[in-house]
């Protein structure tokens, strides 16, 4: 069940970030989001009280940013992540807002495939985006379909 992310949950889903990333958000910076960022929206995905994956969202009127995206090692390969970015894109379409972002080791070929495979499209490459170990980054987007970009009339 996908829900919001609330701060109970902290300690399981910085537990993920600890095992899935080499440069991992601490507990703090998840409060700082879900307490500061008036543009934050963080999500769990539990199974029987168990967080299996998270995503976290930035929602501003000109697009929408996938700030972290992680599943549990034993839930990989089972459509989480696809659920996810589903469900992000949705609350995009909801909003109005056209365009997804996201950022994406380049050495990070199976989470690569997978934006691709659901329409990500790299546009740049962002020179030593990660610091630890330093790493380019692919700038992805995925144009959203059925939602208009806000024009400035004269």
């Amino acid at each position: 069940m996908i829900r919001p992310m609330t701060q109970v949950d902290l300690e399981q889903v910085e537990h993920l970030e600890q095992i899935l990333f080499t440069h991992s958000w601490s507990i703090e910076d998840f409060v700082s989001e879900l307490t500061q960022n008036p543009y934050a929206s963080y999500w769990v995905n539990e199974i029987g009280g168990v967080i299996n994956s998270y995503i976290g969202l930035w929602l501003t009127p000109e697009h929408t940013q996938i700030s972290t995206l992680g599943v549990a090692k034993s839930y990989q390969r089972q459509g989480l992540a696809q659920q996810l970015l589903a469900f992000g894109e949705a609350l995009s379409i909801e909003k109005s807002i056209p365009i997804v972002s996201l950022e994406v080791r380049v050495s990070n070929v199976p989470a690569i495939s997978l934006y691709k495979k659901n329409g990500y499209k790299a546009v740049a490459i962002r020179k030593g985006y990660y610091s630890q170990p330093d790493e380019d980054a692919y700038l992805m987007l995925k144009e959203l379909k059925g939602v208009q970009h806000a024009h400035i009339s004269d």
